[in-house]
């Protein structure tokens, strides 16, 4: 009798450590899951990124420095460069805003350092405000437009500062 007891307890701590490893191999599955989904999520990023990378072409600083002198006088072709250039720096925040479990505040202080430069001329003011529509949280847009409208110098007026800098430096140098 002794041993059936035995025999008995012992299945059912065969099955509970069968039912364990069961639930420790579905937990893996699903960690498996995610990581593969943030791995596709991830790759079509990189070939979007890519892609408007290609349409920069070899020297978007020359379009770039005109869509600050002369946004106006851009043909249609620099104007896609731009795009290309807005529309990548923005791909990139809203990655870190979408994957922020991993990232965390990162995409904020992204926003915050680079984006009011970028689209705080009147270009990229232009197309952001082409563009905002088009982001579906609230977050990411009050953000953005945060750092668009706000009061910090754009590119024109960072790069005059600069230049004032360079003019007391060489005023200040003996001669």
């Amino acid at each position: 009798m002794n041993s059936t007891k035995l025999i008995g307890w012992l299945q059912i701590g065969a099955n509970m450590a069968v039912l364990a490893g069961l639930i420790l191999v579905a937990i893996q599955i699903n960690q498996n899951t995610e990581l593969v989904r943030y791995q596709l999520k991830h790759n079509n990023f990189v070939l979007s990124v890519e892609k408007e990378n290609t349409i920069l072409g070899e020297n978007p600083a020359r379009v770039w420095a005109k869509a600050i002198e002369n946004p106006s006088g851009l043909s249609l072709e620099e104007m896609r460069v731009m795009e290309g250039f807005f529309y990548r720096t923005i791909m990139e925040y809203n990655h870190l805003y979408e994957n922020r479990e991993f990232w965390g505040d990162e995409w904020k202080r992204r926003i915050r350092s680079e984006n009011g430069w970028f689209l705080r001329s009147k270009f990229g003011r232009a197309w952001w405000e082409q563009q905002r529509e088009d982001v579906t949280s609230a977050e990411f847009f009050e953000e953005i437009d945060a750092a668009v409208y706000g009061d910090s110098p754009d590119q024109s007026q960072y790069f005059q500062m600069i230049k004032d800098r360079l003019g007391e430096q060489n005023q200040q140098q003996p001669k």
